[in-house]
């Protein structure tokens, strides 16, 4: 996610601006998305999440902290509580990420989306970026500087993860949010 576009309308004027081509929004309910054929996408857009509570880890988040859980097909949002450091020079420090093993446990438990409240899921001091390599590599899309994760139960919402229409951009915006159960 882009920090200066984190907002839709806002990442198309600023891509417009940059000369990006970017076309109109349009808004599809889940049967134009099946009719569209792209059915199959729509678990990662909307899916019940697990947030995993992972402020006791530290900085290097490790598997320890979902080993245990059955995470196939779910949307996984790390809580680190490290977006509290938004808009402070601390933010673009020492950020807490997923460790190499972290990533092939993950990769292994077949999750549909994998968040986290941090700078990046990567330790940004390793340039081989084992999460970014083996998540995407699985197709497993990632989504950083989510905020506010403390707020959403442990189970019991949907999250809904809203990319805007851009196509060949390696990383893009996304109006990501969580509608609580009841």
């Amino acid at each position: 996610a882009c920090i200066r576009c984190s907002d839709k309308v806002l990442a198309k004027h600023a891509m417009r601006d940059a000369g990006i081509p970017t076309p109109d929004f349009y808004a599809f309910n889940e049967t134009a998305f099946k009719e569209l054929g792209a059915g199959d996408a729509l678990p990662a857009i909307v899916t019940n999440p697990v947030v995993i509570d992972a402020t006791w880890a530290g900085r290097a988040i490790s598997g320890d902290a979902f080993r245990t859980l059955d995470l196939s097909g779910r949307a996984i949002l790390f809580r680190t509580d490290f977006s509290n450091h938004w808009g402070t020079p601390a933010y673009f420090t020492d950020n807490p990420f997923l460790t190499a093993d972290a990533a092939d446990l993950l990769v292994s438990k077949q999750p549909a989306f994998v968040g986290i409240d941090s700078l990046n899921i990567d330790d940004t001091d390793d340039p081989s970026r084992p999460a970014h390599t083996k998540l995407f590599g699985a197709g497993i899309p990632i989504c950083e500087h989510t905020t506010k994760l403390k707020a959403l139960p442990s189970s019991g919402a949907r999250l809904h993860a809203v990319p805007i229409a851009w196509v060949g951009g390696g990383t893009f915006p996304v109006r990501a949010y969580a509608v609580v159960d009841g």
